[in-house]
């Protein structure tokens, strides 16, 4: 395995591999049983990676689940995916990670409830089209949920950047 040091966004990195032993299983797919909002939203979270990134099941939540002025900040792509809004734009910031990338996968590594928030440490990995350079790393997804609906959804490149802005220590 050949790991290289990748500057993937303002102060994140992540391991670059020529392996393709990368991959993560999936979580187990959960279904709504009446629980409370904040498990409503742990569990809504929890469908999210559940599915395939970008698949038409996956598109199907995002339709159904993100606020029309839901405000996407990736900071891992800052020059691309920075004060995104609405479902069109998680549609178009995926569509441009399949342009780049294919077997993207993202799958929970630790998921914390925070009230109407949702932190997630993701283990993500992808091949780059072009390269066929496998990306592996973790990140932290920070969703905000009000009504069933995402109404902000925030990338960051480090877990520690991602507990750092919700206050919280490893």
């Amino acid at each position: 395995m050949i790991c290289l040091p990748v500057r993937w966004g303002k102060g994140s990195y992540v391991a670059a591999t020529a392996s393709a032993e990368c991959g993560t299983p999936r979580p187990p797919r959960l279904r709504d049983t009446g629980q409370s909002l904040s498990q409503e939203n742990v569990d809504l979270v929890r469908e999210a990676y559940a599915n395939p990134f970008g698949g038409e099941v996956w598109l199907a939540l995002v339709d159904k689940f993100v606020a029309a002025d839901c405000v996407i900040e990736d900071r891992t792509l800052p020059d691309v995916a920075v004060g995104l809004r609405g479902p069109g734009a998680a549609r178009a910031e995926a569509a441009h990670m399949l342009d780049v990338f294919e077997d993207v996968d993202y799958a929970i590594e630790e998921l914390r409830e925070l009230d109407d928030r949702v932190l997630v440490r993701v283990h993500g990995s992808a091949q780059g089209r072009g390269s066929g350079l496998r990306i592996v790393g973790t990140l932290g997804h920070l969703w905000t949920l009000r009504a069933r609906k995402v109404v902000r959804f925030d990338v960051y490149g480090t877990w520690q950047e991602a507990l750092d802005a919700v206050g919280l220590r490893e």
